[in-house]
């Protein structure tokens, strides 16, 4: 029986866009070929499976689920197609994912987890989103009513780095920005669209943006690169709205702006040799780069060394796509391998802004005994500029 592919159907001139030149067929920077090691665990072969599905050569099966969600989402692919079909491979694996999703064969358990979770509490981790804000941030700083902007801490930011919280509200507050805390926004409906449940990320989206134009905010401010992206991205497209009704800013693009302004100044020396880790969603995806490296060389003391694979060649964290909730096994080892790159600096220090590529390379740091620190960018920048 043919089966009606709503999500596909709709790619399918860009899908025959690829000549199959290959260029996304790299192990060095495919953290999805690197595991799988055939040319389906890339964006390639995973295109000509959606062709042979849009031509009913192939059915979707527990098989063709799996290969979908070992990818990392992270955008390599996608850099490695600018220069030949230019095809929006990670639009694509959104939506290949809600197809699959939407035909109702077996998907990862996690998948289902996550949705209950965020149905539930408005969150990945089950946790209320109020009661996150309660517990993870203390009220003397949830900011001034009617600040213009927002703090948009991210779910993943709020449950796992409270202290990145903290360290964020006093830097906002030090640099003089008028800022609130909303505890009624929900998740930014990310993990959901990765999932498949293109649906229920749009809901959390339009309930969102709608109590965002309501509370008449100039500008949204996020921790978390994967949050920065989606509202700014993401939104427009999932809401079908030329843009939207206020700014999003990353919170490094902040820092650097207050520096370059005076509003922020260091005070403390930080001897450090650190290397960068370019976040896929804030980096390939979010085309931030340069704001994160002229903060840390701005650091009084610090010296900043880059690794082979960063900005654009950069290698995912090993969290991306859900890819840690549906295999940590994976997720480890494509950390391991990143862990690999800081080593090679001789650096121990890596600084990253995104809580998780902290959390995941963290863990792997732990978990095969690598001698290597995880500071994230905001918490080093706190540092330096207290007396």
């Amino acid at each position: 029986m043919k089966r009606e592919l709503k999500f596909l159907k709709v790619l399918e001139r860009e899908l025959w866009k690829c000549g199959r030149c290959a260029y996304c067929v790299d192990d060095t920077i495919c953290p999805s070929y690197i595991l799988i090691k055939f040319e389906s665990g890339t964006a390639k072969g995973r295109i000509l499976i959606a062709r042979a599905l849009l031509q009913s050569r192939i059915d979707i099966s527990e098989d063709l689920a799996r290969n979908v969600f070992t990818c990392f989402l992270c955008g390599a692919c996608k850099v490695r197609c600018s220069t030949a079909a230019k095809i929006d491979t990670v639009r694509f694996l959104q939506a290949f994912r809600a197809e699959i999703v939407r035909s109702g064969v077996r998907i990862p358990e996690y998948l289902e987890y996550l949705r209950s979770n965020i149905l539930r509490s408005k969150t990945p981790y089950g946790v209320d989103i109020r009661t996150l804000y309660e517990e993870r941030i203390p009220k003397a700083l949830r900011g001034a009513e009617g600040g213009e902007a927002v703090y948009y801490p991210g779910c993943t930011t709020l449950y796992r780095f409270p202290r990145v919280v903290e360290s964020t509200i006093r830097i906002l507050s030090e640099a003089g920005i008028s800022f609130r805390i909303m505890p009624d926004l929900w998740c930014c409906g990310l993990p959901l669209v990765q999932a498949g449940y293109v649906d229920l990320a749009r809901t959390l989206a339009r309930e969102n943006l709608e109590r965002l134009e309501k509370a008449g905010v100039d500008t949204v401010i996020t921790s978390c690169p994967a949050c920065y992206r989606f509202f700014l991205q993401e939104y427009p497209h999932l809401l079908r709205i030329r843009r939207l009704p206020f700014r999003v800013l990353h919170i490094t693009q902040v820092i650097h702006k207050a520096l370059k302004d005076g509003r922020l100044k260091f005070v403390r020396e930080l001897k450090l040799t650190v290397t960068y880790h370019d976040p896929c969603e804030l980096g390939r995806l979010g085309g931030i780069f340069d704001e994160p490296r002229e903060i840390l060389r701005s650091i009084p003391g610090l010296k900043l060394v880059e690794m082979e694979r960063s900005r654009e060649e950069s290698l995912c964290c090993g969290g991306g796509g859900l890819v840690r909730g549906i295999s940590m096994e994976a997720s480890l080892a494509i950390a391991k391998e990143r862990l690999g790159d800081v080593t090679a600096t001789g650096c121990r220090d890596i600084v990253t802004c995104c809580p998780t590529c902290e959390w995941v390379l963290g863990l792997a740091a732990k978990k095969f005994n690598i001698g290597v620190n995880v500071m994230d960018l905001v918490e080093l920048v706190h540092r330096a500029l207290a007396p």
